[in-house]
């Protein structure tokens, strides 16, 4: 959901939070679940060695049968949940990371499955480890897949593609943990995903059973902790091929193009499955003559266009685009570029006349155009107007014979200005982050909710994240959080449209912004594909600067002078340290101290100062402090206070233990 739907979300729930908050027990904290994870699930459970599915609720601030969100732990992916009853509140921790859209992976300690701990410190120190959760800590955590049913406001879930296209045949071979048994070997069977992507067709011919047919629908896919490929699959069709969910993992041979399928007997997609049982597929592909027979010189595609994207696949010569709303799969070639008078490594933007077949087999021509926004974000667009090879009678003629009326079908009217597909690269062809456009801390209000207060500020340590927060004005509830990479970014009509990965959930927004000036900014969601059709100083959120993000820094110059005094027999001496200090979002520190050793004598003077509004100064037992800086206060070595001068007498061990003190203080700072 993009941050339209959010605003509008959070507009009809606004008051209920508001009371929500002003009801709760000051001594309780809560927290929320993000709008993507939010609905109706269902999970397999275990009782007495048979499997049965319990539908999971989530809320926005709740798991029911576990408890309400009480706190988020680091980035958020490790949740507090909380049970009140009449013997006081008791806690469990979960890690808890929406995949893919439609599966929800949990992770849990196994003796935190069944009860929940009343100490609350305990409990935190039981949380996953991110990064740490693998095979062989299965026997203390316990993982905990949910399928989505519905989405949060009770519509169907969106159907999602299929990780491979296309037909082939295949052999099946049950692995029961002991011998193989083979179970289809003679390559007879079929697979396809006609007529939609988003489902894989399986027909079993000559096998070791008699002949049935089964549709998988594919739920979603993602990579596990060790890179591994996993899918999920809902059977709707024949029985005979397990059970309704179903968990895979899959490797394609680079090679061979041939694909190794080992699904699970059941839901889940660890070894904790309750059989010891995997069903084999090997997947080969079936060839397609089509383009082979084309009888015509493909062109090559500029070396900026070629790589992985999200939707997009492309090499040199061919693309492959799967599309999201038909649940179509398109393999393209480039027969000629349209217009096209710049060298084409050179140009950022290319329109192709292409001839195209879909994973069904169906043959069109097709014009598209791709524009290269940045290092790491392309757009492509495909034109409304085809031509069907069934309509030209070619008689096996070249397609070179229909250049001239091919062509047409690029013409401009038949491409929309306003709308785009926009794309990342991914995996090894992403080339760099991209700094996001912002720097520092902005606040607002959100539009159309004036009981709900943003929150946007740029990560200091990495310049390409950022942070989104969503909170119930004058409280510390955080109704909403996002973490964003930004991907790429550009200008259009003096509108800056940024593309960012989301890092709390998985999928890819893209943000339109103006800058009123350096110190004000109006941002908009422009949903996954940057809309051109939406005005960014209209029902946006305007967003204030409250401080710079300083440069990393910690300097420390010390400079000193000595005399000796043959008459009066009196050493001294003068040090001069200068600290200034950098070393976090809000606040720049300096401060300079002067020490002045004469005979028994020490007296010393410092100054401090800050670069940010001091209305962020806050006292703490009459002493300045800056919050979230580690304040190097030499003057409180000799026990003086800021800005003023005091001496003391002291012995002349004293004085030289003093400026050890000082110069092993420097070098700890550094």
């Amino acid at each position: 959901m993009g941050m339209c739907d959010l605003m509008f979300y959070l507009k009809l729930v606004s008051v209920g939070v508001v009371v929500l908050a002003s009801s709760l027990d000051e001594t309780q904290s809560v927290c929320y679940f993000a709008t993507e994870m939010q609905g109706e699930y269902t999970t397999q459970t275990t009782y007495n060695t048979q499997s049965r599915f319990t539908n999971v609720n989530i809320t926005e601030d709740s798991i029911p049968i576990w408890g309400v969100c009480h706190k988020r732990i680091g980035n958020g992916d490790n949740v507090v949940l909380r049970m009140d009853s009449e013997s006081g509140s008791c806690y469990k921790c979960i890690h808890i990371n929406l995949v893919s859209r439609n599966i929800l992976r949990i992770y849990i300690a196994e003796h935190s499955y069944n009860s929940c701990e009343f100490n609350e410190q305990k409990t935190i120190e039981s949380c996953p480890v991110v990064g740490q959760i693998d095979d062989q800590d299965q026997l203390t955590q316990k993982e905990i897949i949910l399928y989505k049913l519905l989405e949060y406001n009770g519509e169907e879930i969106k159907r999602q593609y299929c990780p491979f296209d296309g037909r082939y045949r295949f052999t099946l071979t049950i692995d029961d943990g002991g011998l193989d048994t083979t179970g289809c070997d003679t390559k007879n069977s079929e697979l396809d995903n006609c007529p939609s992507s988003s489902a894989l067709n399986l027909r079993f011919r000559q096998c070791t059973f008699r002949d049935y047919e089964a549709t998988l629908e594919c739920l979603g896919q993602w990579k596990g902790q060790d890179n591994q490929n996993f899918v999920a699959f809902m059977n709707t069709g024949n029985q005979s091929f397990g059970p309704k969910y179903r968990c895979a993992t899959f490797v394609k041979d680079p090679d061979t193009n041939i694909i190794t399928v080992s699904l699970n007997a059941d839901s889940l997609c660890t070894s904790q499955n309750i059989y010891d049982r995997k069903e084999i597929l090997e997947l080969y592909p079936i060839k397609n003559k089509s383009f082979e027979h084309q009888n015509h010189q493909y062109q090559h595609f500029p070396l900026w266009m070629q790589g992985d994207f999200e939707f997009l696949t492309i090499d040199d010569r061919q693309i492959i685009y799967r599309d999201q709303l038909s649940y179509k799969t398109y393999t393209m070639n480039c027969i000629a570029y349209y217009n096209n008078t710049a060298s084409i490594n050179d140009s950022k933007s290319v329109r192709l006349l292409t001839f195209s077949q879909t994973q069904c087999g169906e043959e069109q021509y097709h014009c598209v155009s791709v524009h290269k926004r940045s290092a790491n974000v392309l757009e492509f667009q495909m034109g409304s107007k085809t031509v069907h090879q069934s309509s030209l009678n070619d008689n096996g003629a070249s397609i070179d014979n229909y250049l001239g009326s091919l062509e047409s079908i690029c013409g401009d009217q038949y491409f929309e200005k306003s709308h785009f597909i926009t794309q990342s690269r991914i995996d090894s062809t992403f080339i760099e982050p991209s700094p996001c456009p912002i720097d520092g801390n902005f606040v607002g209000l959100i539009p159309d909710a004036e009981d709900l207060c943003a929150r946007l500020w740029s990560d200091c340590e990495k310049n390409d994240t950022m942070k989104y927060q969503v909170t119930i004005c004058g409280h510390d509830e955080v109704f909403d959080e996002r973490r964003y990479q930004c991907i790429g970014q550009w200008t259009e009509n003096n509108i800056i449209y940024t593309y960012t990965k989301r890092l709390d959930v998985s999928g890819f927004e893209c943000f339109l912004g103006a800058l009123a000036s350096l110190e004000e900014i109006f941002i908009k969601e422009a949903g996954e594909h940057c809309r051109r059709d939406v005005d960014p100083y209209r029902y946006s959120m305007q967003l204030n600067k409250t401080h710079d993000c300083p440069n990393k820094k910690t300097k420390i110059d010390i400079n000193s002078s000595h005399e000796y005094n043959e008459r009066d027999k009196i050493f001294t001496s003068e040090i001069d340290v200068t600290v200034a200090s950098s070393g976090d979002m809000e606040y720049e520190y300096f401060e300079e101290s002067h020490l002045n050793f004469n005979g028994n004598t020490i007296s010393s003077s410092s100054e401090s100062s800050i670069s940010d509004n001091q209305k962020f100064k806050e006292k703490t037992n009459n002493e300045s402090v800056y919050p979230m800086h580690p304040k190097f206060d030499l003057g409180s070595v000799v026990n003086t206070d800021n800005r003023n001068s005091h001496s003391r007498s002291c012995s002349k061990l004293e004085n030289l233990v003093l400026i050890m003190t000082v110069l092993l203080l420097s070098m700890l700072v550094k």
